[in-house]
């Protein structure tokens, strides 16, 4: 196996999805497509105990739930409860309605010509819900949101005066009107409504987040990488730490939040000068079978040597989990922030074949382990913990807390 494969295999995210459908163009109802569920979940579940859970009577009790034999977002509310009630991440039915939906269709169409349906039109926001509205979850670096002036945290209200109900409607806009609510004030933003392809989306910011920031008399490099599936996101590290020992820096910042995960060991190495004391990753599937990933040997000329901070939250999943464990093992840098979620399961897609537009993501491997350390539902804790809070155009307590740390490395 080679080191792309293997990576593939350790990010937690198999990237070539599995057309889920026979084939053809046949439009399935919902329970036809519960059905296949639950042919997929019997076999490929990634415990015993999750298998089992497939059973007749669970599948009738679910069938007798669906109020339409046509939506899928009414097939979404009932499967998931049952998914999510197996206690394992990576798992989780997702539907036109699901920004997950486009990104991992977009990365199924990695290298080739994505189709105009599975642009998203997005202004490069992954949004929230909870009890008081939809909010802004993360703003993606570069993109017409953040140069519009969204920030995260942002409740937003409107779209072109119309209530915003999570997803940005269907058509590409050169702008619109959106009125947030702000700290306790209520504000209108304007900004373009693109249809992205949502992998590319990921990678342009990262690309976009390089920047030296000023702090004394000190100057800092940051780079935050957004999710590390993208083909090229390592190189794009790599262009971040070329550009910070260009300008001489005194200090990087690699922000590990929010995002999608995936990355492993090629994201590391522009931070260390080789692999030795690397982690190894083992998983064992639904069949007993058990995998050990160990990374191969590597030297990494041109790395950054530096002081470094780490910025880690409750967005930083996966792969991502285990760039941070590497960073807090080795003492290469100070991890700061809030803990990571432990969502460190392996996971597989299935795509519904056209017309049928669904994505099932189920974990396929469990148990999965850092260095024999178990992460999944327990996550990794910062160095040093700092909550967020807003504090400003390019800023919050996180980074706030970040830049200070290296500021006083003198």
């Amino acid at each position: 196996m080679n080191e792309s494969a293997r990576w593939v295999l350790a990010s937690a995210v198999v990237l070539g999805g599995v057309v889920f459908a026979d084939g053809g163009t046949t439009f399935e109802t919902n329970s036809e497509v519960l059905q296949r569920v639950w042919a997929v979940g019997r076999e490929k579940a990634c415990t015993p105990q999750m298998r089992s859970r497939f059973d007749d009577q669970s599948l009738r009790a679910l069938s007798a739930q669906l109020v339409s034999q046509t939506d899928r977002g009414a097939l979404a509310r009932v499967l998931n409860p049952f998914l999510f009630s197996n206690g394992y991440s990576h798992t989780q039915f997702f539907t036109e309605g699901d920004e997950s939906y486009f990104f991992f269709k977009s990365q199924a169409f990695a290298g080739a010509a994505l189709p105009p349906a599975l642009l998203v039109v997005n202004p490069g926001v992954q949004v929230g819900v909870d009890d008081h509205g939809y909010f802004a979850r993360e703003v993606l670096d570069g993109l017409p949101a953040k140069l519009g002036g969204l920030m995260k945290g942002d409740r937003l209200l409107t779209v072109d005066n119309v209530p915003f109900t999570g997803r940005w409607g269907l058509e590409a806009k050169a702008d619109v009107s959106v009125r947030v609510f702000r700290q306790g004030v209520a504000r209108s933003l304007h900004f373009a409504l693109p249809a992205l392809n949502w992998s590319e989306a990921f990678h342009r910011a990262t690309l976009h987040s390089t920047v030296i920031l000023k702090r004394g008399s000190r100057r800092l490099g940051y780079v935050r990488l957004w999710s590390g599936l993208h083909p090229q996101s390592a190189q794009a590290l790599w262009a971040a730490v070329a550009k910070f020992k260009a300008e001489k820096v005194d200090g990087v910042i690699l922000d590990l939040r929010g995002g999608y995960g995936g990355a492993l060991w090629p994201h590391l190495d522009p931070f260390f000068a080789d692999r030795t004391g690397f982690f190894e990753l083992s998983a064992t599937d639904g069949d007993g079978e058990t995998a050990v990933l160990h990374p191969p040997a590597k030297s990494n000329p041109g790395a950054y040597a530096g002081p470094m901070v780490v910025l880690v939250n409750e967005g930083s999943r996966s792969g991502k989990e285990a760039l941070a464990y590497q960073f807090k093992k080795s003492k290469r840098a100070t991890v700061m922030g809030a803990a990571t979620p432990g969502y460190f399961t392996g996971g597989q897609i299935f795509f519904g074949d056209e017309p049928n537009d669904f994505a099932l993501f189920l974990c396929v491997r469990a148990d999965s382990t850092l260095d024999g350390h178990p992460i999944e539902g327990i996550g990794v804790r910062p160095d040093v913990s700092v909550e967020f809070e807003p504090t400003g155009e390019f800023g919050d307590s996180q980074l706030s807390a970040a830049l200070a740390k290296l500021e006083a490395k003198r």
